[in-house]
């Protein structure tokens, strides 16, 4: 596993979160504002193969090879990804009152994805950082498809 820290790379494991904190501390953890994330998680072992960006804004995206990765693992990788997104909001690093969005894009043959799958794990994450959400689904093209899940926000008037 890499973790990338403005792009400096770091080696550890994705199960270890108090070593990434630890290690974010180290580096002295910098924010530059011509980066447009500011940490990626990444693991390209043989069994799963993933990426994950937490941008400034609180928003992340999860990138994932449908074939190389269990999709029943994708909400535990993520509770393990929003937990370090709120860890970088307690040290005033990332800025966010609340996640607007998460973007999950799965690269695959478009006939081979179980979209519904996706999307009932997906609801069932959503479920649990946002109040009231929606989930959208887009191929992108016959190789890529998108999920976003976003706060729905209500009409104020």
């Amino acid at each position: 596993m890499k973790i990338g820290i403005n792009f400096k790379p770091l080696d550890m494991r994705f199960n270890d979160l108090d070593g990434i904190k630890k290690d974010i501390i180290d580096v002295g953890f910098k924010s530059k504002e011509e980066t447009e994330f500011i940490i990626k998680l990444e693991n390209n072992s043989a069994k799963e193969k993933f990426l994950i960006k937490i941008f400034k804004t609180g928003d992340f995206t999860f990138y994932g090879n449908y074939e190389k990765i269990d999709s029943n693992n994708i909400s535990s990788l993520l509770t393990k990804a929003i937990e370090l997104l709120n860890y970088l909001k307690s040290k005033n690093y990332i800025q966010a009152k609340f996640h607007q969005k998460i973007n999950f894009l799965f690269f695959g043959v478009q006939n081979k994805l179980d979209i519904d799958s996706l999307k009932n794990i997906i609801r069932d994450i959503s479920r649990v950082y946002f109040k009231k959400y929606k989930v959208k689904d887009v191929f992108q093209n016959e190789y890529l498809l998108k999920l976003t899940s976003y706060q729905k926000i209500e009409n104020l008037f």
